[in-house]
């Protein structure tokens, strides 16, 4: 009895001992997985960000001068209409199959009179760029937000949609001609919102930009001023 009992318990203790160490060496080969992952993910993610950086230098250099730039924008500045009063003011959002791919209702959408979109590139370069249109919003009382500002765990595509057609006005940073927000700028205008173009570094412009909306800027300074004074415009232009 003492001996079957010792058996049993012996052959117990090993066959636990077997299955604690396959759960063990399951549990340390899905943390070097989730590892690997990680690293991956962390890979990519500096690719990404490194290739983006590397198209932002080849177009920066592609629109050094003003003939290039403005044969690259040409199509931006042909849509783009004159400032004035009217064009800023608030419409109704547009309703389309488009948005319904996405369950968004534009027709439930309000528009939020004191929010401005920007699009921009989700990159570390560009971020100045959006805490300089942020301030002169602030100092305006307009709420600047962007895409990449909160955590998003469902369609971040979606989400910008949603901010597009519930913001009063669109600005996009087209430094670096990044195509997501060309995509997104296109959506915005498609549906009548009202658009503001920003572009920097391009010296001795051949044309008229008075009447674009797009403000060409040399630095944050210059992009403060001339931000602020079309904004101021449309506020008082109200």
């Amino acid at each position: 009895m003492d001996k079957d009992f010792l058996y049993i318990a012996i052959s117990s203790i090993i066959s636990l001992s077997t299955l604690l160490a396959v759960l063990l060496l399951y549990i340390q080969n899905k943390k070097l997985k989730n590892n690997e992952l990680i690293k991956t993910s962390a890979e990519l993610s500096y690719m990404r960000s490194y290739f983006e950086k590397k198209i932002i230098d080849i177009n920066s250099k592609l629109l050094a001068d003003s003939e290039r730039w403005n044969e690259v924008n040409h199509l931006l500045l042909s849509y783009n209409p004159k400032v004035d009063e009217s064009f800023f003011q608030s419409k109704p959002a547009f309703n389309d199959s488009f948005f319904n791919n996405f369950r968004i209702k534009p027709e439930n959408i309000n528009v939020k009179e004191d929010q401005v979109f920007l699009l921009t590139p989700f990159i570390k370069s560009e971020k100045v760029t959006f805490f300089d249109v942020e301030a002169i919003c602030h100092q305006l009382g307009f709420k600047c937000l962007k895409g990449d500002e909160e955590y998003i765990t469902g369609d971040i595509f979606a989400y910008i949609l949603n901010k597009i057609l519930e913001s009063r006005i669109v600005i996009a940073n087209i430094n670096g001609r990044n195509p997501n927000v060309f995509y997104e700028l296109g959506i915005a205008q498609a549906i009548g919102k009202p658009t503001l173009l920003i572009s920097k570094n391009i010296e001795n412009i051949p044309f008229d930009v008075k009447s674009q909306n797009i403000i060409i800027y040399k630095d944050s300074n210059e992009l403060s001023d001339k931000l602020s004074l079309m904004l101021s415009s449309i506020l008082v232009n109200e």
